[in-house]
């Protein structure tokens, strides 16, 4: 088993792939390491940034998640420009800090916002985590332009420093 620093590491790099590839791990079993505790909500919502705004831009993501049946709708709002594109991630802890991801996809913000489901009937388990994060790889240019092309524009409490490149992450914990 990998420790949990370098299977973080490997989770967000792993899931801004998905951003880059622009398509979505098969459900097959994908073994990581058990997420750290959820990022707290940001403090305040204020509008998303505006692409003419040169510099260095707070970001971050606030998010809620319903359970009704075997689906999970994960909705909330995001400090981001219009069109940009998240990676997300569900999955469940099994035991020896292991982390299987069972669904996985993309999302847009649109107005601020952003909003997926996944089913989870198949997934067993009473726990559930949700992993969100925003690359800057394969975003429009405009995103690109004002986040930077590795995310050096990115700041916020839930940004994370993998190498040179800056994401934005965010997890939730989801009882069943």
């Amino acid at each position: 088993m990998r420790s949990w620093r370098t299977v973080g590491t490997t989770l967000a790099l792993s899931a801004a792939l998905i951003v880059v590839s622009g398509c979505s791990r098969p459900t097959s079993t994908a073994l990581i390491a058990s997420p750290q505790a959820p990022a707290s909500s940001v403090a305040a919502t204020s509008a998303p940034a505006s692409a003419d705004a040169a510099g260095p831009v707070r970001v971050g993501i606030k998010a809620r998640t319903t359970l009704r049946g075997g689906v999970l709708t994960i909705s909330g709002t995001m400090q981001l420009l219009e069109a940009s594109v998240i990676g997300w991630e569900v999955a469940r802890a099994r035991p020896g800090d292991v982390w299987e991801v069972r669904r996985s996809g993309k999302a847009t913000v649109e107005g601020g916002r952003f909003s997926f489901r996944a089913d989870v009937n198949s997934i067993p388990g009473s726990t559930l985590y949700v992993f969100l994060v925003f690359s800057t790889d394969q975003q429009p240019q405009t995103v690109r332009t004002r986040y930077g092309e590795v995310g050096e524009n990115l700041r916020g409490s839930q940004v994370e420093l993998h190498g040179d490149n800056r994401t934005l992450e965010y997890w939730l914990k989801v009882k069943r």
